[in-house]
């Protein structure tokens, strides 16, 4: 089906500088004063490659502030109110830290950590002498009991908001007098025993609670932000751009069934990608679309080992359920119709002639991946991780 990329243009625009009776007067929703064109317009003038360099941009400095503030405020709310009853501490995880984040689509989130309590890895080099023995409540029901204390006190805290309990991992709070979406999310630490070793926060855990389960997740939120941001060092930067890109895809599309693939899924898939195929200059942003096919055509070819790819920190499956594999199919199927559609705006154009794109489409689709058995990750190119 094809897809009309003027559409999708002025909801990109939209997001990124306000409806346009806002951008005339060059003040964004938020009361910030932005150019009335950004760089990346100046360097493209058809839709579908205006879109695909837009997506690819970091979101203005001003806009990822103001996030940061109305996080925040909730933060302060929740320190203020819990003060003598339970002991805590905060921290921001995903997309808007590791500036992977898009405006207006993003949320931000807010760790709401309970100290004290600390599971630890007994394998550790501290486990023994470190810490101290924990005789109280188990850590499901201390985590429970945060997370009641935190719906009570946003509720009461931020009326005019909207505070949505119902998710098993966070609390929602939205609207009102809000600018930004927060999730809060009850967790406690856990002391892994890399991080008992180096004292690294990228190696220190965090155990999320499920309220539905009444039970708790491990993730490693830095972990993940750690290998993203290695990642992008090696590539130019273009890793976080080849994320945001999808992220937009994801979100732009239309169609049904939706792609379903969080940021942290998108991401995650990413992490794969040849770096040696992302290391393209700035000036020729538009051939990481090209990169982008080849590594989810790959992806979509060899489903057994795209089914076993980790997530960066090791802890669950990329591909998890039965739709994220059939939603990747169509995230690959919507870079196939935006390369098509940027391949016709370029015909002609001295710096990328037909031949030069048929060349380089060939070229990169030929790439093939070998692993030494399934589950693994490969070295690719300068011995970088590749999927297997």
């Amino acid at each position: 089906m094809a897809t009309n990329f003027n559409s999708r243009l002025q909801k990109l625009q939209t997001r990124r500088q306000g409806p346009a009776e806002v951008r005339k007067l060059r003040k964004t929703l938020d009361g910030f004063y932005v150019p009335l064109e950004e760089s990346y317009q100046k360097r493209a003038t058809k839709a579908a490659s205006t879109y695909a360099l837009g997506a690819m941009q970091e979101v203005d400095p001003t806009y990822t502030s103001k996030s940061f503030d109305e996080g925040d405020r909730i933060k302060n709310q929740l320190e203020k109110a819990l003060a003598g009853k339970i002991p805590v501490e905060f921290d921001y995880q995903g997309s808007v830290p590791l500036n992977v984040h898009i405006r207006g689509v993003s949320d931000i989130d807010l760790l709401l950590l309970r100290t004290v309590y600390v599971v630890i890895d007994p394998s550790g080099p501290k486990a023994s002498s470190g810490y101290f023995d924990w005789t109280g409540k188990p850590g499901p029901t201390l985590l429970g009991e945060l997370r009641n204390e935190a719906e009570q006190i946003l509720t009461d805290a931020f009326p005019e908001a909207k505070v949505d309990v119902s998710g098993s991992k966070a609390i929602t709070v939205s609207g009102g007098s809000l600018r930004r979406e927060v999730d809060v999310i009850p967790s406690h630490w856990y002391d892994s025993a890399d991080y008992q070793r180096n004292n690294l926060k990228k190696d220190r855990g965090v155990y999320i609670y499920l309220k539905h389960e009444s039970d708790r997740a491990l993730n490693y939120p830095f972990l993940h932000m750690y290998h993203i941001e290695n990642k992008d060092i090696l590539s130019g930067g273009n890793t976080k751009k080849m994320i945001r890109l999808l992220k937009t895809l994801v979100s732009d599309f239309e169609g049904y069934p939706s792609i379903e693939l969080s940021s942290y899924d998108v991401a995650s898939l990413v992490w794969y990608f040849d770096n040696t195929q992302l290391n393209v200059q700035n000036w020729n942003e538009l051939a990481l679309l090209w990169v982008a096919k080849a590594n989810l055509d790959s992806m979509v070819a060899n489903e057994v080992a795209t089914r076993n790819l980790q997530t960066p920190d090791g802890t669950r499956r990329i591909i998890d359920k039965e739709v994220k594999f059939r939603s990747l199919r169509t995230l690959a199927s919507e870079v196939t119709d935006l390369v098509n559609e940027v391949a016709k705006e370029l015909k002609g154009l001295p710096v990328f002639t037909t031949e030069d794109l048929r060349v380089g489409l060939e070229k990169a689709s030929t790439i093939s991946i070998s692993c030494k058995t399934s589950g693994e990750h490969a070295d690719v190119g300068d011995g970088y991780p590749g999927f297997c």
